[in-house]
């Protein structure tokens, strides 16, 4: 058995990948907050200024145009995003099921989002709602900013620093699991393992990571460790 009872999940390109349509889901959000929020402009303006890969540019500017901050429209825009250009991977869902660790997500979405994101993917049910760590809960402060969300999911599910391992796909969002002394694995495929600082392993997907953790793979925390000392798994 792995000596990890408790895995950290992020949501966003970890748990599912970004696709292509992801851009239009973006911008569909975006036009309905805009509408929501009674401003003078028009559904095509509105679809014009959207930027499809980068929200967080167009909440920006909403932001000056509004008496809302940017973590109260970023969470607007979040409750608006549907949930339908996530494709459903039954080999990850097999997975899950099939582990015997205890999950919580970490995920700087709106609860509203992070619901309908496990339910396409199938696996809600294997996250309670007490255990998933969302925008509401963390205030304002990002995983890439404190160890506040990562404390809050150990508290949640009554587990110890040395239980857990965090999985994400920023390896800045590693950086305070890794000070706590916890494992970290870092998936993805934009190339950030190349000079990766605060993770233990890289996967190219969570699916990969679940497979070798299923087959009793141990991670191991390194204290800051380097490109050079860096475990890189294939799928």
């Amino acid at each position: 058995m792995n000596q990890h009872s408790v895995i950290l999940w992020d949501l966003e390109n970890t748990l599912y990948p970004f696709s292509p349509a992801f851009g239009p889901a973006v911008r569909q959000a975006i036009v309905k907050t805009i509408a929501d929020l009674q401003l003078d402009i028009t559904p095509a303006q509105a679809w014009d200024m959207a930027q499809p890969t980068f929200p967080l540019q167009t909440i920006q500017k909403l932001e000056r145009l509004t008496p809302y901050s940017r973590r109260e429209l970023f969470l607007r825009f979040h409750d608006n995003l549907e949930a339908n250009f996530i494709a459903p991977d039954p080999a990850l869902t097999h997975e899950l099921t099939h582990c015997t660790a205890k999950h919580a997500l970490i995920t700087h979405s709106s609860r509203k989002f992070a619901a309908r994101a496990l339910d396409r993917l199938g696996v809600g049910h294997l996250f309670p709602e007490h255990v998933r760590i969302t925008a509401e809960d963390m205030g304002g402060v990002g995983k890439n900013e404190a160890a506040k969300p990562i404390l809050i999911a150990l508290q949640r599910l009554n587990a110890h620093l040395r239980d857990a391992v965090m999985v994400d796909d920023r390896d800045e969002n590693l950086r305070h699991a890794k000070a706590l002394g916890l494992a970290t694995i870092l998936v993805g495929n934009r190339g950030e393992e190349l000079d990766s600082l605060y993770c233990d392993a890289f996967f190219p997907t969570a699916g990969s990571f679940l497979r070798q953790y299923n087959a009793g793979q141990v991670f191991t925390s390194t204290p800051q460790p380097s490109p050079a000392h860096l475990h890189v798994c294939k799928p």
